[in-house]
């Protein structure tokens, strides 16, 4: 095209040239500022008298008709056409990020308090906690359970690795994701308009398996930074851990990390992971039923210490003391329990005993006493320790009805315990021994339908909320009942 008149036409330059003679183009045509060759960026002649223009090739000299668009200067004034010296969230005290921050850490105090203080567990351990607040439906049977402490929320995990965040507020399932997935694309492929419905039909394609391909299985949940923006952390047969942000936002969860934790001659094993998370000091405790337990740094996703027990004792079950994160109790599959001082040798236990008679199911460190463990085996026998001295447990309770004991919960703050056996029951006991509720699992009123739909559905799971007087029970047939004190049920309907 030809040039308009002043030179501002497509074929000019758009920048005046100095003492008004235009440069040469290099093709013979004025007003074009010469290419700028090796040599001249080198800053000297050609020796050997190439010609500059054949430095460079065809491709980048002939004009395609496309121009490349740069967001640089937008970026630069977005940047700095803000105070430089403002504070960011995390130092503003006004701004809404701190107010949120405040205010969730008022909350988590008041309910910790109240905990302590015994206020909501006044006569805990007399009253009877089988009051039924409802029931949940999943789709696959229900493997694990775990209730957020300070958000009514429960976190489930089914016989693959598909995870459910249910509402028990409304007694309804607000997002579902499988760990081992491409969970954004999983949202991509399916956009619900946000009602109970759609959300349903979203549930239900996330967890489809239509090619019936092997999955592994979650065996452990846990919640990494729970008091604020928390992450969810899966545990797999596989040997991984997953950890998820957002994850109670379908279509917003998204895979923080993910890496082996396990190391195995065998990886083709799959044996459950047990994990535990250890708040103050950041440290990963885990184990594959194997003798050997690996701690992690998550901060830097490395191993830093390594605890090997002789061949013969197997770890089913671990804990932390919560008060300093120092000690490390674990349980083995021969009866043994193991105290280890994570800041000392580590090439033999601190102490050790071995009063159970069958595997260890569960050892437990209770938040409200920090000289008190818990410790219960799949014959029924649950045992109270002092962690000063495990040489003889302070008390002994044996499980009433048909072992092997299915699943074994302990509370945090009361001293109570529940346990769920073959006889299709759930228990709960108070440390003194004394039977506080026997809750029939294939009665009538406490299952979706029938009474002799519950007669064939054996309790798997148990979980206790960390705070309040509610337990969860999940069984293999993906039914999920909710149960609480009375005295509970009538302070929240006043």
């Amino acid at each position: 095209a030809a040039a308009a008149p002043g030179g501002e036409g497509p074929g000019s330059s758009p920048l005046p040239v100095e003492g008004g003679q235009a440069e040469d183009r290099g093709d013979g045509s004025p007003g074009s500022p010469r290419r700028r060759g090796l040599n001249d960026a080198l800053g000297g002649a050609d020796p050997n008298g190439i010609d500059d223009e054949n430095v460079w090739p065809a491709s980048c000299t002939e004009d395609t008709g496309h121009t490349l668009g740069s967001t640089y200067f937008e970026h630069n004034v977005n940047y700095f056409v803000k105070p430089l010296l403002r504070c960011t969230n995390s130092q503003d005290i006004s701004g809404r990020h701190q107010q949120s921050l405040n205010w969730k850490i008022s909350r988590n105090e008041r309910q910790i308090v109240d905990a302590l203080a015994g206020s909501r567990w006044k006569d805990a351990e007399k009253q009877r906690l089988d009051d039924h607040m409802g029931t949940l439906e999943c789709d696959t049977g229900v493997h694990t359970l775990m209730f957020h402490p300070f958000n009514p929320l429960l976190i489930s995990s089914d016989s693959m690795d598909g995870i459910y965040v249910w509402n028990l507020e409304e007694l309804r399932a607000v997002n579902a994701f499988r760990a081992t997935r491409n969970l954004e694309n999983d949202w991509r492929s399916y956009q619900p308009d946000g009602t109970a419905a759609s959300l349903k039909s979203f549930i239900s394609l996330t967890l489809a398996n239509p090619s019936k391909e092997p999955r592994p299985m979650i065996t452990s949940l846990t919640l990494i930074n729970p008091h604020n923006y928390s992450l969810l952390l899966a545990a797999t047969t596989a040997g991984c851990v997953h950890i998820f942000r957002d994850y109670v936002v379908p279509g917003h969860t998204r895979t923080v990390s993910g890496f082996r934790v396990v190391q195995s001659d065998n990886l083709w094993r799959q044996w459950p992971c047990t994990v535990d998370w250890n708040q103050l000091s950041g440290l990963l405790c885990v184990s594959s039923f194997c003798n050997m337990v690996t701690l992690w740094n998550l901060q830097l996703e490395q191993c830093c210490l390594d605890i090997r027990l002789p061949p013969d004792q197997l770890v089913t079950s671990m804990v932390t003391d919560k008060q300093q994160g120092n000690a490390l109790w674990l349980g083995c599959a021969d009866g043994a329990v193991h105290l280890f001082d994570l800041r000392g040798d580590l090439s033999t236990p601190f102490q050790s005993t071995r009063e159970h008679t069958s595997s260890v199911m569960k050892v437990h460190t209770r938040a409200s006493n920090e000289y008190q463990l818990v410790s219960g085996a799949q014959a029924g026998d649950v045992k109270i320790w002092d962690t000063r001295n495990l040489k003889i447990p302070l008390l002994t309770i044996e499980a009433t009805g048909k072992p092997p004991v299915t699943a074994l919960a302990i509370h945090d703050y009361s001293p109570i315990f529940a346990y769920g056996t073959q006889c299709l029951r759930v228990n709960v006991v108070n440390f003194s021994g004394e039977a506080l509720s026997s809750i029939a699992y294939h009665s009538s009123g406490w299952l979706h339908n029938s009474a002799w739909l519950g007669s064939r559905i054996p309790v798997c799971c148990l979980a206790f909320h960390p705070l309040k007087p509610w337990l969860a029970a999940g069984d293999t047939e993906a039914l999920i009942s909710l149960y609480r004190t009375e005295e509970d049920r009538k302070r929240s309907s006043g």
